[in-house]
């Protein structure tokens, strides 16, 4: 277990990057994604971020997320941690984010 949580944990995080081209001389079009997914005891979170010309993210921007926030995110369970993950992808400046999870929700989309 990489986090315990207070009813789970984070299991694994897995990142990967691609990109295609955009035109020949500007590169206007390209795309750069980064996706990454959290492998949590209750399911996993899934996110995939797009941007023009360069990547939002790199992996030494998710370490100082999770490693500044440790204290923080022990005191959560799995479902406020997705959360809290998606407000702060979410505060990235990519021009496309999808967070997708397959744990147990209920009403919190709803509130």
């Amino acid at each position: 277990m990489l986090i315990e949580l207070v009813d789970g944990g984070i299991k694994e995080i897995y990142t990967d990057t691609l990109c295609y081209a955009g035109c020949e001389t500007c590169d206007y079009g390209s795309q750069f994604i980064n996706e990454f997914a959290v492998i949590l005891t209750g399911g996993r979170i899934e996110i995939e971020l797009s941007k023009m010309y360069s990547y939002t993210l790199s992996e030494d921007y998710l370490m100082r997320l999770f490693l500044n926030n440790i204290e923080n995110i022990k005191q959560l369970t799995e479902l406020q941690f997705y959360e809290w993950l998606k407000k702060e992808i979410n505060a990235s400046n990519a021009d496309e984010v999808t967070i997708e999870t397959t744990l147990d929700k209920g009403d919190a989309d709803n509130e």
